[in-house]
This record gives structure tokens, C-alpha cells and sequence, in this order.
């Protein structure tokens, strides 16, 4: 629930200043550009973190970590870890730029 009024928030900033607040891109995808991209989901040894591979045409390769925590309507995902900068609530939380 709070990931999600985190970018609701953002969408809200979006759309009242019309500029980029925080989030220019996909943040399921780590891009602005999916086209093409492939994704290699591996579950490690800790139910909480799903390791991703987005492999993009350019043989790029981004590294996620889905941050997950049970709820009692199942699985959901809390943060998003990228291997290139901070993750997906540290951003939002910040004041936008």
C-alpha cells in the first residue's frame, strides 16, 4: 500500500506541475525504453527478494531485486532494488527535483 500511494503521488505531481517529478521512467522495467527487453526471474533462497535480469537488444543487462513482503491478500512487492541507483521508494520519497 505504501509503494503504491508513492507513485500515485508521483503521478499526482506529474500531472499538476506537467514536468517530471521523480519517476522518467518504467520502474517495473528499470527503463524508459522496454521494447525488446527479455526478463530472467530467478527466486533466491530468501522468499522476500526476486532476483531480475532485464536484458535489453543493445545486450544490456539491468539487475532488479524485487523487494517482497506477505500480506494477508498474499505477496506483494514493497521496493524495487536497481543495480545503476537508489530503489523505487527512496526515490519517491525524495523531494522532487
Amino acid at each position: 500500500d505504501q509503494l503504491v500511494a508513492l507513485v500515485m503521488a508521483d503521478r499526482e505531481c506529474s500531472r499538476r506541475t506537467q514536468e517530471v517529478c521523480n519517476l522518467d521512467f518504467a520502474p517495473i522495467w528499470g527503463s524508459q525504453d522496454m521494447a525488446g527487453a527479455t526478463v530472467k526471474i530467478a527466486q533466491g533462497k530468501d522468499a522476500t527478494r526476486v532476483n531480475v535480469d532485464v536484458r535489453f537488444p543493445q545486450n544490456e543487462v539491468r539487475k532488479l531485486t524485487y523487494v517482497m513482503v506477505k500480506t494477508a491478500a498474499g505477496w506483494r512487492v514493497h521496493d524495487i532494488e536497481y543495480d545503476g541507483h537508489e530503489s523505487l521508494a527512496t526515490m519517491l520519497r525524495a523531494k522532487p527535483k
